[in-house]
Parts: C-alpha cells; sequence; structure tokens
C-alpha cells in the first residue's frame, strides 16, 4: 500500500455519508433444474458522495431521456458490469444508481465509482 492512505478520511463523519448508502449486488444462481434465479444482496456501506456532470435532459426526435449520476469515493468493493456479472446498484437518497465505472485507487486505501441513475426515463 502507498504511504498515504485515505481510509482514515474516508471513515470522518464530518465527510461521508455514514448509512445513507446501499450496495445492491445482483446474483445470480442456477438451480437444479436448470433455471436461473436472481437474488439481490443489499449492504450498507459509508462513502462520500459528489456530484457527476450533473443532471440532463436530452431532447432527441423520439422524446426526452432525464439522465443523472454521481461519484462515491469509498473503501467498500462497488463493481462495473462485466461479462460475468451485473453491475452493483447503489442506493442513495431513494434513488438507484447503476456503477458505470470505477477508478481504482485501492493501493491508497479507495476507489471512485462513477453512477448513472436508473431508470433511465424519457
Amino acid at each position: 500500500m502507498a504511504d498515504l492512505d485515505m481510509s482514515d478520511v474516508l471513515s470522518d463523519p464530518d465527510l461521508i455519508e455514514p448509512f445513507g448508502l446501499v450496495r445492491i449486488r445482483r446474483v445470480q444462481t442456477v438451480g437444479t433444474d436448470g433455471i436461473a434465479i436472481d437474488a439481490e444482496v443489499s449492504d450498507a456501506f459509508a462513502g462520500v458522495v459528489t456530484a457527476g456532470k450533473g443532471d440532463k435532459l436530452n431532447r432527441i426526435a423520439e422524446g426526452a431521456r432525464a439522465m443523472g449520476n454521481m461519484t462515491v469515493t469509498t473503501s467498500t468493493e462497488l463493481l462495473p458490469n462485466t461479462p460475468d456479472r451485473d453491475a452493483d446498484i447503489v442506493v442513495w437518497q431513494g434513488k438507484r444508481y447503476v456503477v458505470e465505472s470505477i477508478a481504482d485507487y485501492r493501493n491508497f486505501g479507495y476507489i471512485q465509482a462513477y453512477c448513472d441513475l436508473l431508470p433511465l426515463r424519457g
């Protein structure tokens, strides 16, 4: 690990959302009958929420689509979509955001997750 460890800062109650964030990890198992079963596992976690690119309304010929995003800085593992699994979902202030990508700074004790608002509404 690098000499600068940010995990102490990420536990400071003046900076973080101590209980306001929930990670939803979607897990799929296959039963003995060969049918897939989806389940969601929820875990509360602490982190710092900052604005992403801001809320945006895209207007196109077919209609309009509302979009929003945020950045979460945390020591909790958050994962984007991979070929083997669905992306994690972060719930904050009653809204669901999907982890679009991460910046991995684990050598400094944290990651930054870039999250997009769900569902996209038009």
